[in-house]
This record gives structure tokens, sequence and C-alpha cells, in this order.
């Protein structure tokens, strides 16, 4: 019996596994778009950058046409259901607002060639990334 749970156990992690790398490999690619933060329901200020990421397997980086807006730079990501997880692994200054730079966890819609990648905050401002797949 103890084998039998075993080798379903063992079977579990596998597929999960499996599925996570799956995802990934969804990825894989290089995307550009725009970045904009609006500011609760205030519309009339959004600054747009445009910025370039570029997933492997579970790494990435990427670059934004202005200075730590975003601050995007490199490191690893995972993916897990609908959310994606992201570690940058680079060193900032105090100088700007660290919330800008892209770390933690997000939402995410990948459909075809497009790539929505989105986090709120409690005042009501999010972080919106609107990309398009590299051919």
């Amino acid at each position: 019996m103890r084998l039998v749970t075993l080798f379903f156990a063992l079977l579990l992690v596998v597929l999960t596994g499996c599925d996570k790398l799956e995802k990934n490999k969804e990825f894989a690619a290089t995307y550009k778009g725009t970045f904009v933060r609006t500011e609760g329901t205030t519309l009339s200020n959004e600054i747009v950058a445009n910025v370039t990421l570029n997933f492997t397997k579970n790494t990435f980086s990427g670059l934004s046409d202005r200075r730590n807006y975003p601050a995007i730079c490199s490191g690893k990501f995972s993916i897990s259901q609908s959310k994606l997880m992201v570690t940058n692994s680079c060193y900032f200054t105090a100088d700007f607002d660290w919330a800008l730079v892209f770390n933690g966890e997000y939402n995410y819609e990948l459909k075809g060639n497009h790539l929505k990648i989105w986090r709120s905050y409690g005042n009501g401002s999010k972080d919106v990334y609107e990309l398009t797949k590299v051919e």
C-alpha cells in the first residue's frame, strides 16, 4: 500500500512539474509593447513607456525606454495557474518608486501573440504591460 501511495505522490509531482514547464514554454519568446501605471481612477496623468521583455525557460530580461519606469533588468520567473511570479536579480538605486521594479506576483493572460501582465494595488492603482510577441 505504501508503494502505491508513493507512486501516486511521485506521479502527481511529475505531472505538476510538467504543467509548469509547458506553461514556461508558452512564454518563451521576446515581447514588445507598453507599460503604464494608472493612479486610481485618474487617467489623465498616465505615462506610457515602451518596453521589451524576453522570456526563456525560466529566466527573463528586459528594458524600458524610460529610466526606472518600469525597472526591469533580469531574473527568474515561474508560472502557476494565472499567476506570474517574478524574481528580479538586479540591484537598483533608492531614488525612485521601488514598486516600479518588475518583481513579485502578477496576473497574466496569454492569447496567441498577445501577452497582458498586470497587478493592482489597494488604492486602485494598476501596473499594466500590454505586449505582443516579436516574430
